[in-house]
């Protein structure tokens, strides 16, 4: 397993942001993330957890 930043974002979005493996979040991301979102022109600021993402990865995979 790699750790430069590259292979990590890679892997991240390879794995867990496509719903293959959502619980590997744990394993590529920070304890907390801070993430910029925009919707509907609304910029938020929100806080991510591996949990977090991992569980937003299972409901769109099904």
């Amino acid at each position: 397993m790699s750790h430069d930043p590259v292979s990590v974002v890679r892997d991240f979005l390879r794995v867990v942001r496509s719903g293959a493996d959502p619980r590997q979040a744990d394993r590529l991301m920070a304890t907390t993330v801070i993430a910029h979102q925009v919707q509907a022109e609304d910029a938020a600021t929100i806080t991510r957890t591996p949990k977090s993402t991992g569980g937003d990865c299972v409901q769109v995979a099904a």
